[in-house]
């Protein structure tokens, strides 16, 4: 995947890699040592869940509750 910085030069991303602007989400529970980390939603389940992926690309099934808007990434 190729992605355009603000200069206008192409860095290559790998498949795993996500930029910070992609993870709106921050993980708010200390599970599988993931707390405080962004992430994005992928999916939305039944009975409040969703599939979330994080920047180094690992995945999880967890609760809505445990998620929360990145403010710091939405105005930082």
């Amino acid at each position: 995947m190729v992605h355009r910085t603000s200069e206008g030069a192409s860095a290559v991303i790998g498949q795993d890699a996500i930029p910070m602007l992609l993870l709106p989400y921050i993980y708010r529970w200390d599970r599988q040592g993931r707390k405080a980390q962004p992430c994005s939603v992928l999916a939305r389940g039944t009975m409040n869940s969703c599939l979330v992926r994080f920047a180094d690309g690992y995945r999880m099934v967890t609760s809505r509750n445990a998620i929360r808007k990145n403010r710091e990434g939405l105005h930082g």
